[in-house]
């Protein structure tokens, strides 16, 4: 069972994918690529680029448990 806590910390995620691509001024064309989230957490930026009609995308985080 998820805790609360993560469900939060994965909801929370998704307010700071905007201000994180607003920051970045751009949103890269992940259409048909493969990618690769590198410390994604609890994986909602991952939900978010997946929206963008990847191939494949992988996330990977050390603390996930």
């Amino acid at each position: 069972m998820i805790d609360q806590n993560s469900i939060k910390y994965f909801k929370n995620g998704f307010e700071e994918n905007k201000k994180f691509w607003k920051r970045l001024n751009i949103f890269p064309r992940f259409k048909n690529k493969l990618v690769l989230d590198f410390g994604c957490g609890h994986g909602a930026m991952c939900v978010d680029i997946a929206k963008k009609k990847v191939k494949k995308i992988f996330g990977i985080d050390k603390n996930i448990k």
